[in-house]
């Protein structure tokens, strides 16, 4: 009877052993990330847990007692602890309890939080000025800082170093949550990519260049993972165009490398070189499922009118700069700053069903109103309009706008500004004279209805709006410039935002069996 007890007991302390095994946050890991989220193996006799933590690495109960920092009370065997610093090291246990009454105690486990300087208070800082309070729940992304921020201007994640890609030095655009709790983001001309919040690539973009050719798509501005699993993302092809005679209404091109140099004979008239879009569909094992070339279109269009100063010949840049997939109504909108334009098309066909914004003639002049100029980050509403964040480019001095559109019903319609917000100086702390909102810019709806806006750069003023032009909250991300020895604008390209606690808990837990 005492071997069969003891066996038992034995086999009872392997299957503890091994269920503290899958704590989270793992024995001796390094996070990049303050908001942690603590799991545990559950206790059948507990009714409720304590989450005990010290700041340092301690083996001794004594040592970790005498520096205990903070207890946690949780009702299940997860937790999600703000913790204070980055650059730390830290040591935890578990108390279970039945009642009140604790029962059982767990080993100490260590863990680390990593510094990281594009990340680091000192060095780079999210200041809030206005917070009306109504976000607490709310975090940020900054593709700038390629960090986290709570609404108080705290950094509590940051984007970690990741094999094969300079993560430090890389050009981060578009960083953002993804609908099953991930994180994506691209790096301008290198690559896409969807991690999970420890920084663990989950998919990556081939970037094979079969599409855009050149052995790579040069992937830039905007990268999605749709409802479906798939990806999408943009591309670019760059291609030659002969010079349009008068009345010409549809011109060939031919495809080719930036500045290839014509074999003789292969055009006789002046040609024109440009950087054309393309959008491609990936699915989970990237094969390609789907792809649209704009110079499919364009070369057959008056874009072909469109003239541009450049070096060789008359440069044909349209520079799509954003795309947005209505999945529901199988239509996909593709945003060109170069040409003020936004090109609606049906999916998967490729059919071109309208294009908004200036249109060319032979003489190269508009033909039709300026809705936007310049613009950045198109998009629809809950409502179904279209949302777009207007650079304003075309008129000197004047400030960027949110403007919100209601599209045509019909062929002999247009679009009818339906709401807009003109962004003021008050956003732009220290503005300079002859301001240039020419890159960057992105704006959000909110489940509220209210707009997340992000400047254009140089200015890295974000800012929460509403639909009454009440602004709820606004931040501006800065570095330090040891120099000047002053703070100077950290350019964002976009930002991105996990809106409430939920969404948090989503991405924190993905893909440890917390959900």
């Amino acid at each position: 009877m005492k071997k069969i007890v003891l066996l038992l007991t034995l086999h009872a302390l392997a299957i503890s052993l091994q269920s503290f095994g899958q704590v989270f946050p793992a024995e001796d890991q390094q996070l990049n990330y303050r908001l942690t989220g603590f799991s545990f193996p559950s206790s059948p006799k507990a009714t409720g847990y304590t989450i005990e933590l010290a700041e340092g690495n301690y083996t001794g109960t004594a040592a970790f007692n005498a520096h205990k920092l903070s207890s946690k009370n949780c009702n299940t065997n997860k937790a999600i602890i703000e913790l204070p610093s980055f650059d730390k090291s830290y040591t935890w246990r578990v108390v279970s309890k039945k009642n009140g009454t604790p029962i059982t105690t767990s080993k100490l486990f260590h863990f680390s939080i990593l510094v990281n300087h594009y990340a680091d208070t000192p060095l780079v800082r999210m200041e809030v000025g206005t917070n009306e309070k109504k976000y607490t729940d709310a975090y940020v992304f900054s593709d700038g800082a390629k960090a986290l921020y709570d609404m108080n201007g705290r950094p509590v994640w940051f984007l970690p170093e990741i094999a094969g890609l300079d993560v430090g030095h890389a050009l981060v655009r578009d960083l953002k949550l993804t609908s099953r709790g991930t994180i994506s983001f691209l790096v301008d001309g290198v690559g896409a990519y969807e991690i999970n919040y420890d920084g663990a690539v989950l998919w990556k973009a081939p970037g094979d260049g079969k599409i855009g050719a050149e052995h790579s798509e040069r992937y830039h501005h905007e990268f999605t993972r749709l409802s479906n699993g798939h990806y999408m993302v943009m591309g670019t092809e760059i291609v030659t165009y002969p010079e349009p005679a008068p009345g010409d209404t549809a011109i060939t091109f031919t495809p080719g490398i930036e500045a290839p140099g014509l074999q003789s004979g292969q055009l006789t008239a002046p040609v024109r070189r440009g950087r054309m879009g393309t959008i491609i569909e990936y699915d989970t094992s990237g094969h390609i499922v789907w792809s649209w070339k704009s110079s499919d279109y364009f070369s057959h269009s008056d874009i072909i009118y469109h003239r541009g100063p450049g070096p060789d010949g008359i440069s044909l840049q349209t520079h799509d700069n954003a795309f947005y997939f209505d999945e529901v109504n199988k239509n996909i909108y593709v945003s060109f700053r170069d040409i003020s334009r936004i090109v609606k098309l049906k999916y998967p066909g490729g059919e071109v069903l309208n294009n908004y914004g200036t249109k060319y003639s032979p003489t190269d002049l508009e033909q039709n109103k300026r809705f936007f100029c310049g613009q950045h980050n198109c998009s629809l509403t809950q409502k179904g309009y279209l949302c777009v964040f207007n650079n304003n480019i075309c008129h000197t001095a004047q400030f960027p706008k949110v403007s919100i559109f209601k599209e045509p019903i019909s062929a002999q319609d247009t679009l009818q500004l339906v709401w807009e917000y003109t962004c003021t100086s008050k956003d732009i702390p220290n503005v300079i004279a002859n301001a240039d909102f020419t890159t960057g810019g992105s704006v959000t709806e909110l489940p509220d209805q209210s707009m997340l806006v992000s400047m254009s750069t140089p200015y890295s003023n974000i800012f929460i709006v509403n639909l009454n032009k009440e602004v709820l909250w606004s931040a501006v991300t800065q570095k330090y410039d040891a120099e000047k020895k002053e703070w100077v604008p950290l350019t964002n390209y976009r930002t991105g935002i996990i809106p409430d606690k939920a969404t948090l808990e989503q991405l924190i837990w993905y893909g440890r069996g917390m959900e």
